[in-house]
């Protein structure tokens, strides 16, 4: 059976119906400005002031090091890395040493948990399972690995998961690698892992994903899995939660 989620996002909702979720598709989007965003957006969902909300975007080259992590697991000085244009950001997810760049899906929820479950562990695991639903469409088998959060296909990883809470509203999220250039993990040692293979869908079945279609069946799993509707932002109510996010969302594709 399902479970009950209590809605605080929209007051006239039937009670029967699952909690509406926003998304906002944004494109390529850099890192700090991603960030800068998903400040203001928390800040505003602790004061209850917007909705849950879930951003959708890809990044420039870029490495983050997470909370746990060291710039020694950043194999490259830094003359090599401003050559390759790849910039390297601390920053307060969990997690070590990720890297992102375009072809890859970043997902970034904003949710109030209150209206969910106030539990990490279980937050994390919904987030792996919409991961491995969504993996599974393209024929797929992914899975888990103890101690290191994140979705794995066989022996490699395909996506990483970093995330922050601040009076149990969600930050950062997770990458999924679909149809980006693997070379930049070379440049790390992902996740803090030492000789850690790492995958994507285009590398699993040869051939390159629409990232429209990714997105499609990413909607449809994160539904199940969380339990909501999932409906898109459009330029025109973006600037109900903020002016910064208004400039970014691009149209749903469908």
């Amino acid at each position: 059976m399902s479970q009950k989620i209590k809605n605080k996002n929209n007051v006239h909702q039937k009670v029967d119906s699952p909690p509406i979720v926003s998304f906002a598709q944004l494109g390529q989007v850099p890192y700090l400005q991603a960030y800068q965003l998903q400040k203001e957006l928390l800040t505003l969902r602790q004061q209850q002031q917007i909705p849950d909300i879930i951003l959708l975007l890809e990044h420039p080259a870029t490495l983050t090091i997470g909370k746990s992590g060291t710039e020694s697991n950043i194999l490259l000085d830094q003359t090599e890395l401003k050559h390759q244009a790849v910039t390297v950001y601390t920053t307060d997810r969990g997690g070590d040493v990720t890297g992102h760049n375009p072809g890859q899906l970043v997902v970034y929820p904003i949710l109030d948990l209150h209206c969910y479950f106030r539990d990490v562990p279980r937050y994390i695991s919904l987030l792996e399972e919409s991961i491995i639903r969504t993996i599974a469409v393209f024929g797929l088998t992914g899975h888990r690995k103890k101690r290191f959060p994140g979705v794995w296909v066989e022996q490699e990883k395909i996506a990483a998961i970093g995330v922050r809470l601040s009076r149990w509203v969600t930050m950062h999220g997770f990458a999924l690698n679909v149809n980006n250039d693997l070379s930049i993990f070379k440049s790390i040692h992902p996740c803090g892992i030492e000789n850690c293979a790492i995958t994507s869908i285009r590398h699993q079945l040869g051939r390159t994903v629409p990232m429209k279609v990714v997105i499609k069946e990413f909607r449809l799993c994160f539904e199940t899995c969380f339990g909501v509707q999932l409906h898109p932002l459009s330029a025109h109510n973006a600037p109900d939660y903020t002016p910064s996010l208004a400039r970014l969302v691009q149209p749903d594709p469908e």
